[in-house]
């Protein structure tokens, strides 16, 4: 598929007048303050050290308001400057003027003044204002069509940016080194560089050029006829281009659906792209800076080849004249011969022959046109691959100017050595004492886990005790209950200590183990009794057996209960706690 120079160098120049005015304004240094206090500043100020810098300000905030205010501000520094030479401000304000200078559409000087200032700012380490001189002086270069040095200060706008870590500037330049790469036929180049674009404009949520980079890529796609992923990536540039409200944008993307679905053979989506085409661009009105002819002349190609397929003739007609005319007037030659191949095309089959022949040889004496361009576009690549040669020449220099920079400030090392040997004794003590500080607390802690660990054994014992203790009592009340006793008054004093050991020793003990299973779970029974309030002292005291992991069995040997009773209060304490069947009960008192 033949390239579309001519449309392709038109569209280009449209986004490099949109980012030397969008990107120019950020040259300059900008200070937060309003320009209502930076006024005020400069009337009270009276030292020149302070002056400039305040009218440099001034100059960068009014950049975004009024140009004309800018260039006042500017011109005051440089009168300023000029008077008292204060050399270190001088690039600076070469910068500044340079940017209002592109504002006011001087490109030309601006581009010789961006020149004259990059040596300065390598001098003076500004390095941040170098890599944004790069890349206005390569967008400048890109509109004029030289691509050699728009390649050449990419390239070093790019190993700047990427060496110092400006992200925001980073996809720029490959977006724009991608643009001379498709410009030049090399696909392949150019989409490796708006694929990178496109990355790093989706990591900083930059959606404006996020969708220009989309359509980018869908470009390679159609040109390589991969019409799938030519509707995939214009899908994700429509989008964007809708949300940001991009019209001029959307309506390319709606020229590119077109001539896809007119390739398909679906006419009425390719009809229906175009229409929404020509009412996407009528919303853009005077907010788009670039020209907006070669737009609207593919917009009259691409709806008189639909027609023309639609059989609508005389439509046809009138939309494909109309193209022709634009493109013919503004020397859009890929588009002037594309219109005359299709009235060719149109009066054949209206049987007008000789009207026919005139534009079929319009048509080819266009088309020679453009291959002339085509072949200069060959040459510039011979000429692009020695710039690239030389530029790797001139990184290498400029790094090696670097530095140099950096060897003549090492010096600053010899203050900042003892600094750091200071700042290291400080945090060496302050890491000592803070160990000590962490020592002292986990002996602390392990005391405590000592303690806790003796009172759980203790406990333990006791529990045992208890145990034992009354297993003795009942095996005693058990024996004395089977004596036969023949006198009255023994059998009554028998039956006061059986009744004296059942009851008496439960309370004391069960008071006790309270006393110590409290000191041991200190929280224990009042968090239950906090969270179920209705539970009564021997349901508390059963919960504590079960914390315990005791069983049936023993519990009922502590509290000289049947195991029917136990089981029966376990039952009961399960309904409280609302368990269910297969939920364990002593699993459920151990979170307390």
């Amino acid at each position: 598929m033949k390239k579309k120079a001519i449309d392709i160098e038109l569209m280009i120049k449209a986004i490099c007048y949109i980012q030397i005015i969008l990107l120019a304004l950020t040259v300059s240094n900008t200070y937060s303050q309003k320009t209502d206090s930076l006024k005020n500043l400069l009337t009270k100020s009276t030292s020149l050290e302070k002056r400039l810098p305040i009218l440099l300000s001034l100059c960068s905030e009014y950049q975004y308001i009024n140009s004309d205010t800018a260039a006042y501000y500017i011109h005051q520094a440089i009168s300023l400057n000029n008077n008292f030479n204060l050399k270190k401000y001088n690039s600076r304000i070469q910068g500044s003027y340079a940017d209002i200078l592109v504002l006011q559409d001087s490109i030309g000087k601006a581009l010789d003044i961006y020149n004259s200032v990059k040596t300065d700012f390598l001098k003076e380490g500004e390095l941040k204002y170098l890599t944004k001189v790069f890349l206005v002086a390569g967008n400048i270069y890109l509109m004029s069509e030289d691509y050699p040095n728009a390649l050449s200060d990419y390239n070093c706008g790019l190993t700047l940016a990427d060496s110092l870590s400006l992200n925001d500037l980073i996809p720029h330049f490959y977006n724009n080194i991608g643009s001379i790469y498709y410009n030049i036929g090399s696909d392949k180049k150019a989409y490796d560089n708006y694929l990178k674009a496109a990355r790093f404009f989706k990591l900083n949520a930059d959606t404006f050029n996020l969708a220009i980079a989309y359509a980018n890529i869908s470009n390679i796609y159609i040109n390589s006829e991969q019409e799938d992923l030519a509707l995939e990536s214009l899908n994700m540039a429509t989008r964007l281009f809708e949300r940001t409200q991009n019209y001029f944008r959307l309506s390319e993307s709606y020229i590119s659906y077109s001539k896809l679905y007119l390739k398909k053979g679906e006419l009425k989506k390719a009809y229906e792209s175009i229409q929404m085409a020509i009412e996407v661009i009528g919303k853009e009105g005077d907010s788009y800076m670039g020209p907006k002819t070669l737009a609207h002349s593919s917009i009259q190609l691409v709806l008189g080849q639909v027609l023309l397929e639609m059989d609508s003739l005389q439509q046809s007609e009138k939309a494909l004249l109309k193209c022709f005319d634009l493109s013919k007037e503004n020397n859009f030659y890929n588009n002037s011969s594309l219109a005359a191949r299709s009235l060719s095309s149109l009066y054949k089959t209206l049987g007008k022959w000789q009207t026919a022949f005139k534009y079929l040889e319009t048509s080819i004496e266009y088309s020679n046109l453009s291959q002339n361009d085509e072949k200069l576009n060959k040459l510039a690549k011979k000429e692009l691959d020695y710039a690239i040669e030389k530029q790797k020449r001139k990184q290498q220099i400029m790094l090696l100017e670097q530095k140099n920079e950096q060897v003549r400030n090492y010096w600053l090392l010899a203050t900042g050595v003892l600094s750091f040997v200071l700042i290291s004794i400080i945090l060496f003590l302050l890491y000592w004492l803070e160990k000590n500080k962490r020592l002292r607390a986990l002996e602390s802690e392990k005391a405590i886990h000592k303690d806790l660990d003796y009172r759980n054994k203790e406990l333990a014992t006791f529990v045992l005790y208890l145990m034992k203790k009354n297993e003795l009592v009942l095996e005693t009340s058990k024996k004395l209950k089977r004596m036969k006793l023949t006198s009255e008054s023994n059998t009554k004093i028998l039956m006061e200590i059986i009744s004296s050991l059942d009851t008496d020793p439960v309370t004391d003990l069960g008071e006790e183990f309270d006393m110590r299973f409290k000191e041991v779970h200190t929280g224990f029974y009042k968090n239950l009794s906090k969270d179920f309030p209705g539970l009564t002292t021997n349901e508390l005291r059963l919960c504590a057996f079960l914390r315990l992991n005791m069983n049936t069995k023993d519990i009922s040997a502590i509290t000289f209960q049947s195991t029917n009773s136990i089981a029966v209060a376990r039952h009961r304490l399960r309904n409280k706690f609302g368990l269910q069947s297969n939920d364990s009960l002593a699993g459920f008192l151990s979170r307390y």
